[in-house]
């Protein structure tokens, strides 16, 4: 019985080692600029998510909103002050300027009911998230 809990403490010391360790890779002062930020990017995966599953629903108009609303938050990205990778601001902004072009060009093919279109377009945005996160995040 003594060994069983022993290793659970052990376990759980280290699961809280770890949680300390990822959390400070990511630790940094949050200015107001920082908050904006964060709060830009809650706002384009809350409506990336809630796009996709409106697009599954075949509910048109509520993924029109929801890039809508990407599309508003995303204005402010290219002033973002970079957590990793700062010297490449000028391939973050060329980057946003993509994410944005495919949201709009995501936004024409449902309302013109291109179903390969509105496919493309969505691993596309969704590419675009994962190329973002990979170098700049």
């Amino acid at each position: 019985m003594k060994l069983s809990a022993i290793f659970i403490s052990l376990l759980f010391l280290i699961s809280s080692n770890r949680a300390v360790a990822e959390t400070s890779l990511h630790k940094h002062v949050m200015t107001p600029e920082m908050k904006k930020q964060h709060q830009a990017m809650e706002i384009i995966n809350k409506q990336w998510n809630a796009c996709k599953k409106t697009l599954n629903n075949n509910n048109l108009n509520a993924s029109d909103r929801a890039i809508g609303k990407m599309l508003e938050a995303a204005t402010y990205m290219e002033k973002f002050k970079l957590h990793r990778n700062a010297d490449k601001h000028e391939q973050f902004v060329e980057q946003c300027k993509n994410f944005k072009e495919n949201l709009i060009n995501l936004r024409e093919a449902i309302k013109t009911g291109d179903t390969n279109a509105t496919n493309r377009f969505s691993i596309k945005v969704q590419d675009n998230c994962y190329y973002c996160h990979k170098i700049f995040r």
